[in-house]
């Protein structure tokens, strides 16, 4: 590979699998700021909802509703504790998640 590592890398998008969901995924970005995860799909395939569905369900088990957000146990206790939940590290703190 050109970049030096030995291996095989794929790349793929939803234009060659419209059954396919991304799954991008967040965490800690900073001591004080956790990065939301986004599952979506390009397509509304009946495949596409079926994965987004099932995928849905159980993130809906175990995360907790904030407004119009679900967010999972160890973020929840951290956005309570006063840390941010934000889209992206270099978002305006305007848009972060708020308990109203």
């Amino acid at each position: 590979m050109k970049d030096g590592s030995n291996g095989v890398k794929f790349k793929t998008d939803e234009v060659f699998n419209p059954t396919a969901i991304s799954i991008l995924l967040g965490g800690e970005a900073a001591s004080d700021t956790i990065v939301q995860t986004v599952i979506s799909s390009a397509y509304y395939s009946k495949e596409a909802k079926l994965k987004l569905h099932t995928i849905r369900k159980l993130v809906d088990k175990v995360s907790t509703k904030v407004n119009s957000f679900r967010v999972m146990p160890s973020s929840y206790e951290r956005l309570l504790d006063g840390q941010r939940l934000a889209q992206g590290i270099d978002f305006n703190r305007d848009y972060d998640l708020k308990l109203s």
